[in-house]
């Protein structure tokens, strides 16, 4: 009998079952009453609604006592029907809800009978759906991991090979799966299916993060800064340190780490990135993972940064964000809110104070709708000044700057500027007689100055016709020293800039300098106490690729220098230590370590890299003990 292959047929070829007529034709039937019981029972199981429900057959007590078989029989049995093709087993996930665990259960399935109206390919992706669900659910109610958890977690994989029996995030199917052993054959194929399909939905559905070689770590919206962050402390504390002590990699890991250093350090309104944190992650896996397949000691550690960084930054720029709007709103709080003090109803900002509030949040304040902003000119300065829109709060204002002394009464020259600048928005405050005959009064404090002394009696007559024409005049001659000064201060304000760009330079500079200092120190170390190998300045220009700030930092740090004239005669010069209050116990370790390799007490040098070892320990002993100004 040749029956049609389907495109269902391939794509799930390890459900290795046979229809009834192909076994009645095939001539192959249960060999045994007890395998007639078990394929009658699994038979009568064999639902697509019991798939979704996990009421398959399967191996457990009840199953045995309908049976009246003991699990030893049963699994010989169940092994020769899998043989026959007969049923298949599937392995999923099931979770226990009293226990909070995810198990691995086993189900066998077989092909319905014709009348069915589903196919065993549609029970299959039934149990896939009851798997997923299972996950989900043990997802969705297991306790949020704390920081001291994962990082526990990351230490004892970091030190040990065996399995670690604590709270983990880390969910590998197919290494459950492929485990999961009760005596009856599971074809490797279907697993293998099961552990991507399962990863697909899962890495879908935004449950978990994908880490090479170790499967799936499931991850909650509330446990990615938590989690990154441990992982970040794990990665600086116990990874970072080794490939500081190797001089083959310290150079990258510090160029990385100063750049981190000099953004939080030399940025007036640094906040949380993952970026810095990230580009060390991915130079460690370049490192660790040179002659490994998928994992090393901290891989864990290190892909989990990896591959949640678009998931903190997002969370970091949220945070951010939400510090910039609080910002906001307690400055559009502050002028909006009733208060009997006039000047509490508007803000004057000298220019220099704007760098206090993070650029974003400035410009913003500036475009904002819901308050009234403009620039006002002034000889010492520009000032920036908001206020809100309430009619009420120019009320206020008006009547309260009607007695400010004259030195300050540019102060209600911007409000009036700021009142013309919105008249369409105040046009109903503007067509009301009592504001507006306060309005006049200030107005005509303000343009007293700018008219001719003789003529300022006009302005106390009731006759507007005699002094609006200069008042117009007095509005022009503002305008022009607005101008004026916009011009004079536009280029102060440029000297300002630079001096805040030049400070910030000499900030990073400084930065840098201190932290190739103590990373120089570092180096001496390395060379001399752990590799007892003389530094000479060729070394250490390959760690350090800024030499003008190398240079400049042993001049400035007193670092000694130290001629040596080698075997053949050449004339190499090393770096030693500065010349501080640890000098004399610095020579002291110096002396010793390379005494130690010159001495009787190591007695077995014998390759030719260990002569040369010995002749330029010997080199640098004489000229340390000849050197008059290192005593």
């Amino acid at each position: 009998m040749t029956t049609q292959t389907t495109e269902q047929d391939i794509k799930y070829s390890f459900l290795k079952v046979r229809k009834e007529k192909e076994s009645i034709i095939l001539g192959i039937n249960p060999t045994n009453k007890y395998q007639h019981e078990i394929l009658k029972l699994a038979k009568s199981m064999n639902s697509i609604q019991n798939a979704g429900k996990g009421l398959l057959f399967t191996l457990n007590n009840s199953i045995l006592e309908q049976l009246q078989l003991d699990e030893k029989i049963v699994v010989t049995n169940l092994n020769q029907l899998v043989y026959n093709q007969f049923l298949v087993q599937v392995l999923v996930f099931e979770y226990d809800t009293f226990n909070n665990a995810l198990n691995v259960v086993p189900y066998f399935i077989c092909h319905p009978s014709e009348e069915k109206t589903y196919t065993i390919y549609m029970m299959f992706d039934e149990l896939i759906v009851y798997s997923y669900n299972a996950i989900k659910s043990y997802f969705d109610s297991r306790p949020v991991i704390s920081r001291e958890e994962f990082i526990n977690e990351l230490n004892w994989r970091y030190t040990h090979s065996d399995a670690y029996k604590g709270v983990t995030n880390l969910l590998n199917i197919f290494m459950r799966l492929e485990s999961f052993s009760n005596g009856v054959t599971v074809y490797p194929e279907m697993v293998e299916y099961q552990t991507r399909e399962l990863t697909r939905r899962i890495l879908e559905a935004k449950m978990a993060i994908e880490i090479s070689g170790q499967g799936l770590f499931m991850i909650k919206n509330s446990e990615v800064q938590t989690v990154f962050e441990s992982a970040e402390e794990f990665m600086h504390e116990s990874m970072i340190p080794t490939l500081l002590d190797d001089l083959n990699h310290r150079a990258a890991i510090e160029a990385l780490l100063l750049e981190k250093k000099t953004y939080y350090e030399a940025e007036e309104f640094a906040h949380k990135t993952a970026k810095y944190t990230v580009a060390l992650a991915k130079e460690i896996k370049s490192i660790k993972s040179v002659g490994h397949r998928n994992t090393y000691p901290g891989s864990i550690a290190i892909e989990t940064i990896i591959r949640l960084e678009a998931f903190v930054e997002e969370k970091y720029q949220s945070l951010w964000k939400e510090d910039c709007d609080t910002v906001k709103k307690d400055f559009k709080k502050k002028i909006n809110t009733p208060s009997a003090k006039w000047s509490q109803l508007i803000t004057f900002i000298e220019h220099a104070d704007t760098f206090k509030y993070p650029p974003n949040v400035w410009k913003e304040l500036i475009a904002d709708k819901e308050i009234f902003y403009i620039k006002w000119h002034t000889g010492k300065s520009t000032f920036h000044i908001f206020t809100g829109k309430e009619a009420n709060i120019f009320k206020s204002l008006v009547v309260g700057m009607v007695g400010l002394p004259e030195a300050e009464l540019w102060r209600a020259q911007a409000l009036k500027h700021l009142i013309e600048k919105n008249e369409r928005q105040l046009k109903h405050l503007l067509s009301d007689r009592n504001f507006m005959v306060v309005l006049n009064e200030l107005t005509k404090k303000i343009y007293m100055p700018y008219v001719p002394w003789f003529l300022r009696f006009l302005l106390f007559l009731p006759f507007p016709a005699l002094y609006e024409p200069f008042f117009n005049v007095a509005k022009s001659k503002i305008e022009e020293e607005q101008q004026f000064l916009a011009a004079k201060n536009d280029a102060l304000l440029a000297r300002v800039n630079a001096e805040i760009s030049k400070n910030k330079s000499e900030m990073t500079a400084k930065i840098k300098e201190d932290f190739i200092y103590e990373s120089l120190k570092k180096t001496l170390d390395s060379y001399y106490m752990k590799q007892k190998v003389v530094p000479f300045f060729d070394d250490l220009k390959k760690l350090y690729s800024d030499e003008d700030t190398l240079n400049r930092v042993i001049a400035n740090k007193k670092f000694r220098n130290l001629s040596i004239k080698m075997k053949n005669g050449e004339v190499k010069t090393a770096l030693i230590y500065p010349d501080d209050s640890e000098w004399i116990q610095k020579k002291s370790n110096l002396i010793r370590s390379f005494d130690s390799i010159v001495s009787d007490k190591n007695p077995h040098i014998s390759m030719t890299i260990d002569k040369v070892k010995l002749e330029t320990a010997q080199s640098f002993l004489s000229a340390l003990n000849e050197d008059l100004n290192l005593s």
